[in-house]
């Protein structure tokens, strides 16, 4: 890999963690619009590249959530039983698609972009109208429903195994805007349950291999360098904005989630052509 594209995945990790320490989504937003770049200079072949993209995705988002989430973990009930109802079914829907549908190659790039976008599309009409609605958290409900447990799990299963993203931006929106959840304990399950997922899912990931063989160090799907460069900063950049997130209002939080998911949105139309 290039020595001035090193710098860059420094950048970006920081970048990502902070964003996803901040939001509670991950980070897996910008580490699948990165690490594509770094797979080719690697040496990935094209055939390959969907697989081995969301699979260094899902474990660099696991560095990140687990650094946000670990505290919130240990001292909150609810937010322990959140992470554990909702982790366990997202990870079995997760490690499922991620056999028979992502590892398997049937999924196509252009398929990976599609639902990219319009997940995104349908999280950001989702959290316009309930910033419209200036509905505030101390209104909102802290009851987990296991209806809603099998919701958040289920889709976040599917958007993590299908899209690299970790199962956040799923969970984060379905908690609050559903759910009615104050978007700071959907921010603080979400990390959990992103976390668990994700292990469990890399895990899987390190036992799998490339259709075509390539030079770079590697266990599985997994980069090593890939991985080395961007898990720790993001890690930094994930406790740094978790700091910021504890201290700002919750109306700017979900404002700048939507912010965050149209600039992700307008990146990656832009790429695609």
């Amino acid at each position: 890999m290039s020595e001035l594209f090193l710098p860059a995945l420094f950048i970006w990790g920081l970048i990502a963690g902070f964003l996803g320490g901040l939001l509670g989504v991950g980070g897996g937003m910008v580490f699948v619009l990165v690490i594509p770049e770094a797979a080719r200079r690697l040496g990935v072949q094209e055939v390959d590249l969907v697989s081995v993209t969301i699979a260094n995705s899902l474990a660099c988002t696991f560095f990140t959530s687990f650094a946000a989430g670990v505290k919130k973990f240990a001292s909150d009930n609810l937010i322990r039983k959140g992470v554990l109802s909702i982790g366990i079914f997202s990870t079995i829907v997760s490690l499922v698609f991620l056999h028979f549908v992502v590892n398997s190659g049937l999924m196509s790039r252009t398929f990976f972009d599609v639902f990219f976008i319009v997940i995104l599309l349908y999280l950001m009409l989702r959290i316009f109208f309930r910033i419209r609605k200036n509905k505030t958290a101390v209104e909102e409900t802290l009851l987990l429903k296991p209806n809603g447990v099998l919701l958040a799990g289920f889709f976040s299963g599917v958007v993590s195994a299908l899209s690299g993203l970790g199962g956040g931006i799923v969970i984060v929106p379905v908690l609050h805007t559903m759910l009615r959840f104050p978007i700071r304990v959907a921010q603080s399950i979400s990390f959990g349950v992103i976390a668990f997922s994700t292990f469990f899912s890399s895990i899987f990931n390190l036992l799998e291999h490339p259709s075509q063989e390539f030079e770079s160090l590697r266990v599985g799907l997994i980069l090593i360098p890939v991985i080395v460069s961007i898990a720790p900063i993001s890690m930094v950049g994930s406790l740094l904005g978790s700091w910021v997130s504890g201290r700002m209002n919750s109306k700017w939080s979900a404002i700048l989630l939507f912010a965050f998911f149209l600039f992700t949105l307008v990146r990656k139309i832009i790429y695609m052509y």
